[in-house]
């Protein structure tokens, strides 16, 4: 069966499946050097991590115990709170067997070929686990296939699929299953094999209990035997839980007039390639504002540093949703005095699986109503000086704004400006 491939549900069961029974190996380990790769990049019977034909003694099961009773801790392992505590204490068990059995578990669901190191499990890795230990990336990618909670007995929901705790179906012969190599000391290992009816007992009724794991199209991404822990099938693993969200700040008006209207825009994206989890965008509040009206968001709270906020509680984002945005409306307050800067900071977390919080500043200056210094009316005037060409002098008037000043320009006029009592003027220049 190759990775990936979609497993046909069948009255409740698949056709799919594995038996963890002992398998006979030679005195002594032999380094595999074929290509006939059956499951993770590995040959039939050659370890996952070391690539060893067996070692001494016989096969066993990956977990003592399986998920009913992991290594005799009493866990009934049926919820994914269970299965990653199992897990992470087996990643830190003194037992050599427990842990290397943990590593491949984790290492396998996280989609890695056979060659890996054991010591991954605890560093990131560029394309499996970018950003945090693989560990916990194996973790993120649990929740995210759960984090919706429960929805049947035995099954949990999230943005990344679902997880079956309890699925029967059929194990038959050709099935490729796991069996563990325990050699007694550091190197104990993890071998796919292909079931026959010498080695197993595959049947065509032979139904076994089963962890499942789906995306969110209904594949069967992973599957592990529960009275022994055995992965079965060559699958891809479990979808990636790692994503970042972009976030921007805008405004139509860099500059504003006091009293007049304007807005500020924050804008978040999802680019994956998981969804994102919930979260809250927020605006905070820069003072000399009222008037306000908001699109997707609350009324502002106050924060520990006693800033006031508007906020945004998002849902989980697809990787493939369009751009989501809020809106903040407002009048700058008649009084607020020219020159001021309004600064609005935009803020949202958890804009990663890591928690992290991204933060734009957009700010808005204060500015003074813009008046001409004087208009010419009725004359004809060119630019650079005179009059227009065989024409009479034009009788106008120049009609200027006590709002405004005149700085480094003049004005001929034959009669007194009205609205301006007196001009600013240079050295050399006189004043009306």
């Amino acid at each position: 069966m190759s990775r990936g491939r979609k497993l046909l549900l069948l009255a409740g069961w698949l056709i799919l499946g594995g038996a963890a029974l002992a398998v006979s190996q030679p005195a002594e380990a032999t380094h595999c050097r074929g290509t006939s790769h059956i499951m993770y990049g590995v040959e039939d019977h050659c370890g996952y991590f070391d690539n060893d034909y067996n070692g001494p003694g016989t096969g066993r099961d990956v977990y003592d115990g399986g998920f009913n009773n992991p290594f005799g801790t009493g866990v009934n392992v049926d919820n994914p709170t269970e299965l990653i505590s199992v897990v992470r204490n087996g990643i830190n068990s003194g037992n050599d067997w427990y842990r290397n059995s943990s590593r491949f578990i984790v290492l396998s669901m996280l989609g890695f070929n056979g060659g890996v190191a054991r010591g991954q499990v605890t560093t990131t890795h560029a394309t499996r686990c970018p950003r945090v230990a693989c560990i916990d990336e194996w973790e993120n990618r649990i929740r995210a296939m759960s984090s919706q909670g429960t929805n049947a007995a035995g099954t949990w929901v999230g943005p990344n699929g679902r997880i079956d705790f309890h699925r029967n179906y059929l194990l038959d012969c050709g099935t490729i299953n796991t069996i563990g190599q325990n050699d007694g000391a550091v190197n104990d290992d993890v071998a796919p094999y292909r079931m026959t009816s010498t080695n197993s007992n595959c049947s065509d009724t032979y139904i076994q209990d089963h962890i499942f794991f789906f995306n969110t199209n209904l594949d069967v991404v992973y599957m592990i035997r529960r009275d022994c822990a055995n992965p079965v099938g060559d699958l891809p693993g479990l979808p990636a839980a790692f994503y970042e969200v972009n976030l921007s700040g805008t405004t139509p008006t860099a500059t504003v007039v006091a009293g007049a209207t304007t807005s500020v825009r924050a804008a978040i994206r999802n680019t994956g390639p998981s969804w994102s989890e919930p979260g809250q965008l927020q605006i905070s509040n820069p003072g000399n504002i009222s008037g306000v009206s908001q699109t997707n968001l609350t009324q502002y709270q106050t924060s520990r540093g006693f800033t006031t906020y508007w906020y945004w509680n998002t849902a989980a984002m697809s990787p493939t949703m369009a751009q989501a945005s809020a809106t903040l409306n407002f009048t700058v307050n008649p009084t607020t005095p020219v020159g001021t800067t309004l600064t609005f900071l935009v803020s949202y977390r958890p804009a990663d699986e890591t928690g992290l919080v991204k933060t734009d500043v957009v700010t808005i200056r204060v500015v003074s109503m813009r008046y001409p210094s004087f208009i010419g009316r009725n004359g004809d005037t060119h630019a650079g000086g005179g009059i227009g060409d065989n024409c009479a002098p034009a009788s106008g008037f120049v009609q200027g704004n006590p709002s405004s000043t005149s700085h480094t320009q003049y004005v001929v006029s034959a009669s007194a400006v009205p609205g301006i009592s007196a001009f600013r003027y240079l050295s050399g220049g006189s004043g009306l």
